[in-house]
């Protein structure tokens, strides 16, 4: 009982120590890959900092994105628009019974689910 405890202890203060340890890298590399401000100087003499040109950059990126967002949109809008036409109710064929005609896919679904039902029956059994 008491080689459990003693290694129980010297495991856990292990993980502490390793979490520490990773704490205190942490740390450093943060202290020293910390973004710094630098001033730069352009024709007017005006001091322009890296964070104002970055944010004019972003302020750019995000007129673009919301300019093709809304070409998106459109475009979106457009094929809606053209899909419900199609989806209109068109005048069904009529044979010379007077009933509907069936689609041609209709007998193609209908084989490929008999099929199916038919897998159920025919399979092998286990073992």
């Amino acid at each position: 009982m008491q080689n459990a405890l003693l290694i129980t202890g010297i495991g856990m203060g292990i993980v502490f120590l390793a979490l520490l340890l990773v704490w205190g890298l942490m740390e450093i590399l943060m202290r020293y890959t910390r973004e710094r401000k630098v001033e730069l100087t352009s024709l007017t003499e005006e001091p322009i900092t890296i964070q104002a040109a970055l944010d004019k950059r972003k302020i750019a990126a995000l007129a673009v994105a919301a300019v093709l967002q809304q070409r998106r949109y459109q475009a979106a809008q457009q094929a809606v628009g053209i899909a419900l036409k199609k989806e209109e109710p068109q005048a069904q064929a009529i044979n010379q019974n007077g009933r509907a005609e069936a689609s041609q896919w209709q007998p193609v679904m209908r084989a490929l689910q008999r099929e199916e039902r038919m897998r159920l029956f025919t399979r092998k059994p286990r073992g």
